[in-house]
């Protein structure tokens, strides 16, 4: 389900597969977008997941994808898995994400976030 992350940072997405008209960021919730692997692929007819999809990966501001506090509940649970990994570890230096990922007020997946 990657590829459903590439439609909230339109701007990965435009700069390695230069679509025309410009993707623009997804207006909903990109977790609920049913197949989008498809839809890049009915955009851009020659996607290739292993050669583009890596490309889009590093473009991709996962900052700017978990903006919106309403969106992305399960890669924000995640993310918010990972900091609490880190936070245990003893190699964990202070890093200051509270404002990043919107993991204070952003939303979270009510199935994992327990976990």
């Amino acid at each position: 389900m990657p590829e459903a992350y590439y439609f909230a940072d339109a701007a990965a997405v435009n700069a390695v597969l230069k679509l025309q008209p410009p993707l623009e960021d997804y207006a909903g919730d990109v977790e609920t977008i049913t197949h989008p692997k498809g839809e890049l692929k009915r955009r851009y007819p020659g996607f290739d997941e292993v050669r583009h999809g890596g490309a889009i990966l590093e473009c991709l501001d996962v900052e700017h994808v978990l903006s919106r506090p309403d969106t992305c509940a399960w890669l924000r649970t995640l993310f918010a898995w990972c900091v609490k990994a880190l936070e245990r570890s003893p190699v964990y230096e202070t890093v200051s994400v509270s404002g990043k990922y919107r993991l204070q007020d952003g939303k979270m997946s009510t199935v994992t976030q327990e976990q």
